[in-house]
């Protein structure tokens, strides 16, 4: 591939007396994906049959190399490839986009993402959000409805059969249906919107190691700015912001922090800040909004430092009050002050007060918008306890055995992220529509295409 040749030469150019360690870091990706692929498939198969295969651990003929990769941490394996600190952590930097620090993550995660990104990536023409409109026609074209503002309040399930049979929404609405899908995730679908006790798993609230629990949480700061790309001079690439090479250290530090400790700390010394610029990447973004830019921003912030705010709401001022107004903002002006430091060949305004506009997000943010336990990012913790064979293969799944006719989809089912997220609904639609093998529906969709475009 021309993308990983080029970056085997980059890094190889920077770190010279460690050619051996990065062509091996490339070889052992390689092989994990190639895996992790494998193993995921065996989603596809009968519950049963997953269960045979994993309690006798033919899943391993499958793919050997998966179990030792979901068991290793990053940052070990990092540490075995090579003891340059500096190389270790420009081969986990990106770390953030799963959440999970490099000795808390597998190393397979890590894997997929350096694959993912190999050979550049891809942005939606219109932005993302020309994704669910595409969806909603389709939808609306199958003679289906798509309902908005309009909460689920329980999943109703056969008190005689078990079997799912709609869903009550919260104004006291019925929706019949013999076959249900959840997007809601998870932990919520099976203890918030199933009666209790129905499904039993192992779960925490927080952080635990041993058991399924919500990824990290963080801080978004959404600026829209006056004048163009060029103008201003804004990357086309996403950036990560580093305080240190020392990942694991710094992602801990900021964990232990208090939010007043927090308030209080030098923006050099924040966790790892990521600085993406939809305006640049979307090739339509001229014709809609000329003259004017966007930048996303995010860094790492604990649930607990807000989680004193929980239910301080207010609906008349629609805010959790001043104190918490004055966080987010202080929060979010040391991190704007961290990024104007960095790009320094970008034409940004010194302060947030200066720029056009801005909006702010804490861990209530997500955790309000998105119904995400503890404000978390992506769902699940992708950690190793949730690629755990048992749990990955056996637990989240499309299906849940104990609801026949309930079925699961989005990024819990695989991993996280807009692939992630594809691919845990096709696992969804094979078993809804009851095919045999995964692949059927991308011979049919493949086949759609070709006849769309004659």
């Amino acid at each position: 591939m021309a993308g990983e040749k080029r970056l085997k030469q980059e890094l190889i150019k920077q770190f010279p007396d460690e050619e051996k360690a990065i062509r091996k870091y490339f070889k052992v990706v390689k092989k994990t994906v190639a895996h992790v692929e494998k193993v995921a498939l065996l989603k596809a198969l009968p519950l049963y049959l997953s269960r045979f295969l994993i309690w006798t651990r033919l899943h391993r003929l499958v793919a050997r190399g998966y179990t030792m990769m979901a068991k290793a941490p990053l940052q070990n394996i990092l540490e075995q490839l090579t003891a340059n600190k500096n190389l270790q952590a420009l081969l986990a930097y990106n770390y953030a986009n799963y959440g999970t620090e490099p000795k808390r993550a597998p190393f397979l995660m890590q894997a997929l993402v350096a694959s993912h990104y190999m050979n550049g990536a891809y942005y939606p023409r219109k932005g993302p959000s020309d994704i669910p409109k595409k969806v909603i026609q389709t939808i609306l074209d199958n003679d289906g409805k798509v309902l908005v503002s309009a909460p689920v309040a329980q999943i109703l399930v056969d008190e005689h059969t078990g079997n799912a049979k709609g869903v009550q929404m919260k104004d006291g609405r019925v929706i019949e249906s013999s076959i249900v899908v959840s997007d809601a995730g998870f932990i919520n679908t099976v203890t918030k919107l199933l009666p209790e006790g129905l499904v039993n798993i192992d779960f925490a609230a927080e952080y635990n190691p041993n058991l399924l629990h919500p990824g990290s949480s963080g801080l978004t700061l959404f600026v829209g700015l006056k004048g163009n790309a060029e103008s201003l001079n804004l990357p086309k690439s996403n950036i990560f912001i580093h305080s240190s090479n020392d990942l694991c250290g710094t992602a801990d530090r900021i964990e232990k922090l208090t939010l007043e400790k927090a308030l209080d700390i030098d923006p050099k010394d924040f966790g790892v800040i990521f600085v993406g610029c939809p305006s640049t990447k979307d090739s339509d973004w001229a014709n809609r909004h000329p003259n004017k830019s966007t930048l996303e921003i995010i860094t790492q912030a604990p649930y607990h430092w807000f989680e004193k705010f929980e239910h301080t709401f207010d609906k008349t001022t629609k805010s959790h009050g001043p104190e918490y107004e004055n966080a987010k903002t202080r929060l979010a002006e040391k991190v704007w002050s961290r990024v104007v430091d960095v790009l320094d060949d970008a034409k940004l305004p010194k302060t947030l007060d200066a720029v056009d506009h801005y909006e702010v997000g804490s861990p209530l943010s997500y955790a309000h918008y998105y119904s995400a336990q503890r404000g978390a990012l992506y769902g699940l913790d992708l950690d190793l306890k949730r690629f755990e064979p048992k749990t990955f293969l056996l637990r989240l799944r499309s299906e849940i055995p104990e609801v026949p006719g309930l079925f699961l989809t989005g990024q819990d089912i695989v991993v996280d992220g807009m692939i992630g997220a594809m691919f845990g609904g096709l696992l969804c639609a094979q078993k809804v529509l009851g095919l045999r093998k995964v692949i059927s529906l991308l011979r049919s969709s493949k086949h759609k295409k070709k006849s769309n475009i004659q």
